[in-house]
């Protein structure tokens, strides 16, 4: 659309979730003057994480949400 001014966060914040949460890869093709074209590809089934490497679900340095939270966050 040729609109620009955006943060730049989409593709990131997509390829880290495509790839690291999803076990997908993303395709870029360009052609100049024509645009781009993203291709996502998806597992059939998404990987099973180790629960060592999962995310955290809130960060210490904020108030917890709730006692529960607080005790998961505390458990690791």
């Amino acid at each position: 659309s040729g609109t620009t001014g955006g943060s730049g966060l989409g593709l990131a914040i997509i390829l880290n979730v495509v790839q690291n949460t999803l076990g997908g890869k993303i395709k870029i093709s360009s052609v100049p003057g024509s645009g781009t074209v993203f291709q996502i590809v998806l597992p059939k089934t998404a990987p099973i994480r180790d629960s060592a490497q999962a995310s955290p679900f809130s960060v210490k340095d904020e108030a917890p949400i709730s006692p529960a939270g607080l005790e998961m966050t505390r458990s690791g």
